[in-house]
């Protein structure tokens, strides 16, 4: 064997050693989704709610993410549920988004549009009124063209505060998403709505 060919070799094993192509070269991997921690790193930052395939992007228009968890409820066949959840905010406009993925459980989207109204009039202390909800059912037909989606619209008493909640079902999966805003800013309600829209559009 030539000296140049030795010197050649032994270039060869640094230059392998240096790149990690050896079999045993350790690369880091993402550990796998469970019930209480269910989410995976999606494109763009985004996070995506392994068990039902809803996706959280980094943004919504000008809406940041803040968090995306998971909590511990008590579902309704008596076992423990756990639901994905993601938030996002705008300080510039005093809005915010929270987005949902849980287990249908059997209840129909209708009935559960019932109990998420219930439930933002039970933690409000004035009235809260629906109003008519074309602009924000077509917004979502718009980019939701099934009868799997819903939108609701509600007003404080004093007209300050304006509440959508939209829904998306999916096999045993509700995806349902509230957003609060400001209506004294048209701009505001319109930046919102748009972010609603880019939501229910990165779902699956």
């Amino acid at each position: 064997m030539t000296l140049l060919r030795c010197a050649l070799i032994g270039l060869s094993v640094a230059f392998l050693s240096a790149c990690g192509s050896t079999p045993d070269a350790t690369m880091p991997t993402e550990p796998a989704p469970t019930a209480e921690n269910p989410w995976l790193p999606g494109l763009n930052g985004a996070a995506l709610h392994s068990p039902s395939d809803g996706l959280c992007p980094a943004r919504l228009g000008t809406f940041d993410r803040t968090e995306y968890s998971t909590i511990a409820l008590n579902g309704l066949n008596g076992g423990e549920r756990f639901d994905g959840i993601c938030r996002y905010g705008n300080s510039d406009i005093g809005a915010s988004i929270t987005t949902y993925f849980y287990l249908t459980e059997g209840l129909s989207q209708t009935d559960e549009m019932r109990a998420s109204v219930a439930s933002i009039e039970d933690s409000r202390d004035a009235r809260i009124t629906q109003l008519p909800t074309s602009t924000c059912a077509g917004s979502i037909s718009a980019v939701r063209p099934n009868p799997g989606a819903n939108c609701i619209v509600l007003e404080n008493e004093s007209g300050s505060m304006r509440e959508y909640v939209t829904m998306l079902t999916r096999n045993d999966w509700f995806t349902k998403l509230r957003a609060s805003v400001p209506t004294a800013d048209e701009d505001a309600m319109r930046i919102t709505l748009a972010a609603i829209m880019e939501f229910n559009a990165n779902q699956p």
